[in-house]
C-alpha cells in the first residue's frame, strides 16, 4: 500500500544533470514528497540512473519523454505520475530554500486552491550572487501589497514555480501545459488563478530562480520565433481573463508584446493584434499609451499613432 503523498514536485530537464542534481538536494527526502524528474531526451539521459546517485534517492521517480518536446511535454508526463495533494513545480536550473522543508510542513493541510510564494534569483555559477530574474515578481508583490489586487497578481504572474497548486484543481479542469517552446507556462499559471476559488499569498520566499546563459529565459524575446510564440500565449491569457472576469487594466504584459512587435520588424503581426485588441477588453488608445516609455519623444508617439490606426482603417 503507497503511502499519503502530500506533495508531487515536477522537474522538467535538458542536458544540465549537474544542475539537476543541485535542485534535487535542496529537496528534503520525505515519505509523504514524490519527486518527479521527466527528461526531455537529454543526450546519453538514459545513462543517468548509473551516474547520479541523487536519481535512486527513495520517492525519486525519473520518466523520459518518447520525443523533444520541451518543458511543457515533460511537465504534462509529469501531471500523469502526480499523487500529491499539491502540485510543486521546479525548472532543473532552479532549487528551493533551505527551509523547504519547513514550509512543507506548514501548508501541507491548508484549504486553498492555490498559494503564491516570494522567490529570489541568483546567478547559477555563483549562487552568492543575486541576480535580476526576480525583480519583476518583486514587482508584482509591491503592487499587491499597495493595492490588494489579487486579479491582477494573478493575471501578471506568468509562472509556476514558486506556488503550490492544489492537484485537484488541476485534474477536475483539466489544465494541461501548452507544448509550446518558449511561454508554455503562462496558460497553466493562469487557468490555476482564475478557476481557484481559495487564494493565499504568502511573503515566504521558496524558491530560488537563476539566471544562466543558455536557458530559454536567457537574452528574452532574442532567439528565433520566440517573440510570436509568447505574444500569442500572452494574448491568449488575457482573452482568458476577461472571459472569467478578472480585471484586466492596466495590463502590462501584451502592451509589451505589443512594443516588441512594433519595434522588431513584426509589424504584420502587431497590426493583426491591434485589430483585436477589443476582444481581448484593451482598448486600443490605452494599449497605445502603455506602449510609450516615459521618454518616448512626439515622432515616436505620432509614428505609432498613425501607422497604427492607418493600418486599422485601411488595410483590413
Amino acid at each position: 500500500m503507497q503511502a499519503e503523498v502530500s506533495y508531487s514536485i515536477i522537474i522538467p530537464h535538458y542536458d544540465i544533470p549537474d544542475l539537476l542534481v543541485r535542485c534535487l538536494q535542496s529537496i528534503p527526502v520525505r515519505e509523504d514528497v514524490q519527486v518527479i524528474v521527466v527528461d526531455d531526451c537529454s543526450p546519453g539521459g538514459d545513462e543517468y540512473a548509473a551516474r547520479y546517485p541523487e536519481l535512486k534517492r527513495p520517492f525519486v521517480e525519473f520518466y523520459s519523454t518518447k520525443h523533444r518536446g520541451g518543458a511543457g511535454t515533460a511537465r504534462n508526463i509529469g501531471l500523469q505520475h502526480a499523487r500529491g495533494h499539491w502540485l510543486v513545480f521546479a525548472d532543473a536550473d532552479d532549487f528551493f530554500v533551505e527551509d523547504f522543508g519547513r514550509l512543507l510542513d506548514k501548508y501541507k493541510d491548508y484549504a486553498e486552491d492555490l498559494i503564491y510564494f516570494r522567490a529570489r534569483s541568483v546567478l547559477s555559477d555563483d549562487i552568492s550572487k543575486p541576480a535580476h530574474r526576480s525583480e519583476w515578481l518583486d514587482v508584482l508583490w509591491k503592487d499587491y501589497e499597495a493595492n490588494g489586487d489579487l486579479d491582477s497578481l494573478c493575471g501578471r504572474s506568468p509562472i509556476v514555480w514558486s506556488k503550490f497548486f492544489r492537484r485537484s484543481l488541476i485534474e477536475q479542469n483539466n489544465i494541461r501545459f501548452d507544448e509550446t517552446r518558449y511561454s508554455n507556462d503562462y496558460w497553466f499559471a493562469a487557468s490555476a488563478a482564475v478557476r481557484a476559488r481559495k487564494v493565499l499569498v504568502e511573503s515566504s520566499i521558496l524558491y530560488v530562480s537563476t539566471v544562466r546563459s543558455g536557458s530559454l529565459a536567457y537574452n528574452m524575446n532574442t532567439k528565433d520565433g520566440e517573440l510570436e510564440t509568447r505574444a500569442e500565449v500572452c494574448f491568449r491569457v488575457q482573452k482568458l481573463l476577461l472571459e472569467n472576469g478578472k480585471k484586466t487594466l492596466p495590463y502590462e504584459p501584451f502592451t509589451m508584446y505589443m512594443r516588441l512587435l512594433f519595434d522588431n520588424d513584426k509589424r504584420a503581426l502587431y497590426y493583426q493584434y491591434f485589430r483585436k485588441l477589443d476582444s481581448i477588453g484593451l482598448p486600443r488608445l490605452l494599449a497605445l499609451r502603455q506602449m510609450m516609455s516615459e521618454h518616448a519623444g512626439h515622432l515616436r508617439k505620432l509614428k505609432v499613432y498613425l501607422l497604427s490606426y492607418y493600418h486599422l482603417l485601411f488595410k483590413e
